[in-house]
This record gives C-alpha cells, structure tokens and sequence, in this order.
C-alpha cells in the first residue's frame, strides 16, 4: 500500500577498502508471524530488534518494499525476491503458501528484469526497467489490471463461494470418519453429528464473528492426539485428504502434520485440522477464483491464459491482446493500496484500476478492471502542474506530486473533512496541498501522508501513537513535524500507523506505532501459549517499535541507506 520516493542512489558502501565497494545489508525487525521479516534464524512471531536478511547477504539490492504482511526486494540485476504471506498467490511464485525466507521470483526470471515492487493487500505490482509493469494476487476486484470483464469477476465471486461449500462437505467427511475411528476407543468423544455440524458452522462462519459451538476441545484433546497408538489412524486420515485433493502427500508442515504436535494454531479439533488442510492447500495450489499467483504483464486485455480460464471453448476465435492504456505507456512509478492500484507514465499520466468508493480511483467509476488515465479534476490538476513524477496511495485516498513539486490529493479519509480549497466533482473530492515549498518525497500509509522537501518533514491524516491512541492532522492540511536534525532528508516512508525518515547522514527516526504492546502481546500468547507481557523485555521500549513524542533515532543501527515500513514490520537498506 505504502509508496515513497527516495533520492536514487547506488546500493553501495562507497567506503570499502582500497576503493572497493561494498554490497549493503537488508535488516528487518516488527511482526514476523508471516515471516515477512525473513529472518530465517529467528522464527519468532515478533522480531524485537534488527536481523539480517541472510538470504539477501552477497546481493546488490537496489529497493525495498513493505506490505501489509509480506515483503519484497530488487537486485540490481533485475531479479526479484519476495516472502512473507502468500494470500492471493501475491508473492509470485505459482501458489498462495506463506514463505518465510526471501526466494527468487523465477516465474520472472529470464522474462524481465525489474527495478521495483508494490505490494498491494493481496496484490502486488511489478515494473520492470523496460516500464512495463506486471501484476499478481488477487484480482477480485480488477486491482491487478488485466481488464477481467464484471460478467467474469462476479462468476469468480460465486464459484468461490460454491469451493467454499465444496470444502466444508469435504472437511465434514474427513471430520467424521476420524472420529468414527477413534470414537471406538472413547466413547466420551463428540459424535460424528456433532462434528459435521461445527464443521459446517465453522466454515459458514463470518470472518470469526460467529461463536464456535462448544465441542469440549479441551477436555478430548489428551484422549485424542496424546498417545502415540494413534499415530496409524492419523496417518490413514492424512492419505485419505491427500488423496481428495489430488495430491501424492500432504507437507510436513501442514496443518495434518502438526497433528499431536499441540499445533498453536490449529489445535487438536479434527474439525478445525480439517477444515485448516482443506483450505490451506486449496489456496495453496493456486485453486481460489481470481486469484493469479504467478505474474502477467498488465495492459493486455484477455491474456490467453485469462481467457481459457475464462471458459474459452475449442472452435471459438481466440481473442487476441489488445493493447488499452497502459499497454503502450512507458510506465516510470506504481502504488498498490488494498483494493486498487496506480501506474505513472513517463509522460506525467496517472492511470488506475481495481475498486473504490471514496473518489480514490480519479474517475467517475468506482470499479475499473482496466488500468484508466484519471479524469476530471485530478487530470486538470495534475495537467496544471505539469504532470505527475510519482505516485502513493492509502487505503481510500491517492497522493500525486507534481513537476512543480506541488502535491496534488483525491479520495478521503473516514473522520477526516476535505480541505476548503477542495473541489467536487462526479463523486471524487481533489485538492492540491497549498502553502508548502517545492516537495520531492512522498509516501502514504493507511489514512496518511507524509511530504518532504529534502530538508524538512510534514504529515497529514491520522495514525497512532505508541499506545495506540489516534493522533494526527487535518487531511490535506499538513503540519510540519519537528524533533527531525537539519541533516538533510534522503528518504521517507509512511506505514500503517508509523512514519520514517533517513537523514542523509543515514540516521533513522522514526514516529508513531510499529505495533501496539497489546497486539504484540496476544500475537505471542497464540503462536507460543505464552502470557506474559511483551513489556517484560527491555527490547520492547527499543524506539524502533514506535516513538511516544514525535520522531526518535532508532539506535544499535549503522548507517541507514533507505527505509521501508509495512503494517507492522520495517525493513532497512544498511551499509
């Protein structure tokens, strides 16, 4: 979602030895639940202070970027390298499997060479050095560009839902035939009726919301997993999942394979293990309507691929790419948010697809499958000055500067009034940032932005502070942010809830809150049973988990060549 733009400089230590360079170091801390940190020594669901990206050391990386709960890189050989969570197949690498360790995109290799990634919700944008962009993830609501018709999108949504349907009649048979199995030893057990029927309710559920029926979990759970004589039975209850998915076996690391291993996440419920595996490796093999998990180049309306899946019949006159938008453009900037995305061709044209309702996409439509050149006031603005040089967007706002170094607004923020100089039009609410000199750094997080002129900072919107309370602006109304040295800005970047700036004697500061201790806390206490307090770790007050009063200097770090900040994790470019 987030986007910045930092001063272009070589992804090198220019202080090595003799004249040697030296190749920088990628370093992550925050939220690893996902693996988006990457570190591959520290599987901890909280990373408290900065680890290396050991599968990046000996690359020449080039940028960053942070996601909601993914992450990824560029060498500057043009290969790309993503990992955390895979949801929506938006890691690129041909299934929607969580990756906990930076890997090559080689669906890419020897296709492209890329300079930059965006990491969207469930989506992610690549552009390549020949300014082209391609896209993966999901697609439900056009946001990769690939100009799905609505016919098409909303037959996604309902075959979906009927998988959905399918794999809770699956999940109850698995369900029941392994209690019948075990219900033979223990007649305590929950009978077969009442697992089919949390099944059902389980997968029917709203997002969580619906309260489990009680099946006394707590009580079966030694009677069921803790003897090793049931090893046979769990086995056979493995195979016969396999076998219903078309698999040869399923993966140690499923959710069967964590079976009698007292798996945090899953338990031991045979309904929810069930449920768990059937899900995970639907998604996993790519099976989800709309989600592509591999990436295509974008402004090809129909691609072959796209139109077989499509329903394309034998006999019928295959359609060929047609070139619409952004299919000729040299693309030069992208921003990818929750649902929509934005490209920036080298001619200063802002173009956007995927789903909005508050103004966000810069057109009278709030749902184009298309990538579509903004209209109305945003054109008119952007045209007014001069055209657009780089692109970001929040959850429902976009964010444009300009050639004139003005940064021009459209969208909104939910609590937050538009600026009076705003101007209405078809729906989309536009403003140009008035009393501010020349800016040259831009990036947004959720509901706000931060602007930079190389030398000073100002925000505008809302985020939290360290103890989550909501602080902030007036949207569109920037105040400039103080506590930053006049070192000189050489790169900014605005997460989730928290901002960043490296000064350019590469000092990092940060503001704002990473992840709240409560947060932090709970995600601990799932993933290890442990309730103790993350406070208890004098690592927890370290300023890199979020500032109390205004930006802090983030210690224990070298020199800081750039700065990405996701939902709730941090990567950073050190020499």
């Amino acid at each position: 979602m987030r986007a910045s733009t930092c001063r272009i400089l070589a992804a090198k230590d220019s202080i090595g030895a003799r004249g040697q360079q030296r190749l920088l170091s990628v370093v992550a801390w925050g939220r690893n639940a996902e693996g988006q940190c990457g570190t591959a020594g520290n599987v901890s669901p909280l990373v408290l202070h900065p680890s290396v990206v050991a599968e990046l050391e000996g690359q020449d990386i080039v940028s960053l970027s942070a996601g909601s709960l993914n992450s990824a890189a560029v060498a500057s050989d043009g290969t790309c390298y993503t990992w955390g969570s895979g949801k929506g197949g938006k890691l690129g690498h041909g299934n929607s499997s969580d990756i906990t360790t930076a890997t090559r995109v080689e669906s890419l290799v020897g296709r492209t060479e890329l300079q930059r990634v965006a990491l969207g919700l469930n989506h992610t944008l690549f552009l390549d050095q020949s300014g082209s962009a391609w896209s993966c993830g999901d697609n439900k609501e056009g946001q990769c560009g690939f100009g799905t018709s609505l016919e098409v999108l909303a037959k996604q949504r309902r075959q979906e839902w009927n998988l959905s349907v399918q794999m809770a009649k699956f999940a109850q048979g698995i369900a029941q035939e392994y209690v019948e199995t075990l219900q033979v030893k223990d007649s305590s057990l929950p009978s077969p009726a009442q697992h089919a029927a949390a099944a059902s309710h389980l997968f029917s559920g709203s997002g969580g919301e619906t309260k489990q029926p009680s099946l006394g979990r707590q009580a079966m759970a030694p009677k069921l997993l803790d003897h090793s004589a049931q090893a046979r039975e769990l086995e056979q209850t493995r195979e016969m999942v396999a076998g219903g998915l078309g698999m040869s076996e399923l993966s140690a690391d499923s959710h069967f394979g964590n079976f009698g291993k007292g798996s945090s996440k899953q338990g031991t419920d045979p309904v929810k293990v069930a449920l768990g595996c059937v899900d995970t490796h639907s998604r996993a093999m790519g099976c989800i309507p709309g989600h592509h998990t591999t990436p295509m180049r974008m402004g090809h309306d129909e691609h072959g691929l796209l139109a077989a899946a499509h329903g394309k019949r034998d006999g019928q006159q295959e359609s060929q790419p047609e070139e619409r938008g952004i299919g000729s453009k040299r693309i030069v900037d992208i921003a990818a948010s929750n649902h929509f995305s934005m490209l920036l061709t080298d001619a200063g044209e802002v173009y956007t697809c995927g789903g909005g309702f508050n103004g966000e996409l810069g057109h009278s439509s709030s749902w184009l499958t298309s990538a579509s050149q903004v209209e109305g006031h945003v054109r008119q603005a952007l045209l007014d000055n001069g055209g657009a040089t780089a692109v970001a967007c929040g959850a429902t706002f976009s964010v444009a500067l300009t050639a004139s170094g003005r940064v021009v607004v459209w969208g909104g923020i939910a609590g937050c009034k538009p600026p009076p100089e705003a101007r209405r039009a078809g729906g989309v609410v536009v403003a140009e940032v008035m009393g501010l000199p020349p800016i040259s750094h831009i990036s947004t997080g959720h509901h706000h932005a931060i602007l930079s002129d190389g030398d000073r900072v100002w925000t505008m919107g809302t985020w939290l502070d360290k103890n989550g309370r909501r602080v902030g602006t007036e949207w569109g109304v920037p105040k400039e942010l103080e506590g930053l040295p006049r070192d000189g800005i050489r790169c900014i970047s605005a997460g989730a809830r928290a901002s960043a700036a490296v000064t350019d004697k590469g000092d990092l500061y940060m503001w704002g809150c990473l992840m709240a201790e409560d947060n932090a806390r709970a995600l601990v206490q799932q993933a290890t049973g442990v309730t103790k307090s993350a406070k208890e770790s004098a690592a927890w007050m370290w300023e890199g988990m979020g500032g109390d009063n205004g930006p802090q200097k983030i210690p224990w770090l070298p020199p800081v060549h750039s700065v990405q900040l996701g939902a709730a994790h941090v990567l950073a470019l050190v020499h």
